[in-house]
């Protein structure tokens, strides 16, 4: 929701005391003069480093520019890497292939067969006739039906093997994979660069920072109001409103709720930090809430639990 400049003017006259003023319900509260600031966690540290040693190929953005989560912001030489995604895809359908390959296990299974069928015909042709065939002749037959049933488990067990190579190379081709995107920067979240260190062609260190990237999809606004007022347990987890001065004499609103509170005991006051959803521009597409703004926050059912 976007509000006119004189409305939010107005309201901060009314309201724009040091700390804060509360509806006659007492159940809302306006902080006026808040600062608006980028949120950095886990996803998103403070500065985007290379992991990876080397010299700076490509640096693919600049300072202000919108980028989608999975962008590659800069690459570190990866020539190698490269190569050695390219052996090991190769490798890997080898092994594929290979573990593919049933003729062995296909021929010793046939061969298995015809030595099983004579070592019978010899074996009913002495049972008729005692003198048909020698010991020794009979014994070499059955060593025959014998060695083709232990090469059929031969080369079953030398398939199983296969797939199990191709499992390898298939860690080995993922192992390249990663080593290759450790040389590329990404964006961890949808952001705005704020900030570009090196330029194409410096050298850099794995830890060195590249790009500073600013989360946009949600917001931090912080601000401060009297001990005694209120206390830290009447506005904490209460949702907010947030009314910023935007372009085109227009004010932005933007809903969130109270992340946390602390208490200054030397000034007596206490902070207040919520975070809020931004939003984009629908005719231009950029964020509308941006780092370093001011607005006033209006919480509300304050004192209510």
């Amino acid at each position: 929701m976007q509000i006119s400049t004189a409305l939010l003017a107005a309201a901060l006259t009314m309201f724009g005391t040091p700390n804060m003023s509360a509806a006659a319900d007492g159940s809302t509260t306006i902080i006026p003069n808040c600062s608006v600031f980028a949120i950095h966690d886990s996803d998103v540290p403070a500065d985007l480093p290379a992991q990876q040693g080397g010299v700076l190929r490509t640096i693919n953005v600049k300072i202000g520019d919108q980028v989608k989560k999975g962008d590659v912001l800069a690459t570190v030489d990866d020539q190698q890497e490269k190569l050695s995604v390219e052996v090991s895809l190769q490798r890997l359908v080898m092994a594929q292939e290979e573990a593919k390959n049933d003729v062995n296990e296909r021929y010793a299974r046939a061969a298995a067969g015809v030595y099983d069928y004579k070592c019978k015909m010899v074996e009913e042709a002495v049972q008729k006739v005692p003198d048909a065939y020698s010991y020794s002749e009979v014994m070499t037959y059955r060593l025959q039906a014998r060695q083709y049933a232990l090469q059929t488990e031969q080369a079953i067990h030398e398939r199983h093997l296969a797939s199990l190579a191709v499992r390898v190379r298939e860690a080995e081709y993922e192992l390249a994979k990663h080593e290759l995107e450790r040389r590329q920067i990404k964006a961890p979240v949808d952001g705005v660069i704020e900030d570009v260190y090196p330029v194409d062609g410096d050298w850099v260190r794995a830890g060195d920072p590249i790009v500073r990237l600013i989360k946009m999809d949600r917001l931090n606004i912080k601000g401060t109001f009297n001990y005694g007022q209120l206390t830290p347990g009447d506005v904490r987890g209460k949702d907010v409103i947030v009314r910023v001065p935007l372009a085109r004499n227009q004010v932005g609103e933007f809903t969130g709720k109270v992340d946390s509170t602390g208490a200054d005991f030397g000034s007596g006051e206490i902070k207040i930090i919520a975070e809020v959803q931004n939003r984009t521009d629908p005719q231009t597409g950029e964020w509308l809430l941006m780092p370093g703004m001011r607005g006033e926050m209006e919480i509300l059912n304050v004192g209510r639990h």
